[in-house]
């Protein structure tokens, strides 16, 4: 073999130990919600926001897998929930063990913001030249 074959055959296998590396990492760092901890999690968020909230009915979006942060007091379970209703997104990211919302944002839209948000918009410019007229 000639040292370009040679060469290309290294780059390809470090490429693969590469993804290899990041997929165990990434499946060692989440674990699945099942729908008890899903609802844990909504009403320990829905305490902690109650004053931002009103009484409004949001949109309720939890993610599927939670992700563990390693931190100077040991690992820490956390679960992103996040709320709409019209141009106001909720986001609170709340401990598993203490139910207790560690991280927490507001994000008003306004202008001409608030249509776009709610448009089905096509972001990639192929899927417009495919598209029936």
């Amino acid at each position: 073999m000639n040292a370009w074959k040679t060469l290309a055959i290294v780059m390809i296998a470090l490429l693969v130990i590469a993804i290899g590396i990041k997929f165990v990492y990434n499946e060692a760092h989440t674990f699945k919600l099942s729908e008890k901890q899903k609802t844990f999690a909504v009403n320990s968020s829905m305490d902690a926001l109650k004053n931002e909230m009103g009484s409004n009915s949001y949109n309720i979006t939890v993610q599927d897998h939670g992700r563990i942060i390693s931190t100077a007091n040991g690992d820490k379970k956390v679960v992103r929930v996040v709320f709409t209703y019209g141009n106001l997104t909720l986001t609170a990211l709340v401990d598993m063990d203490t139910g207790s919302v560690v991280e927490k944002s507001t994000v008003e839209h306004s202008g001409w913001m608030t249509e776009y948000q709610n448009q089905n918009t096509e972001r990639l410019e192929h899927k417009r030249w495919f598209r029936a007229t």
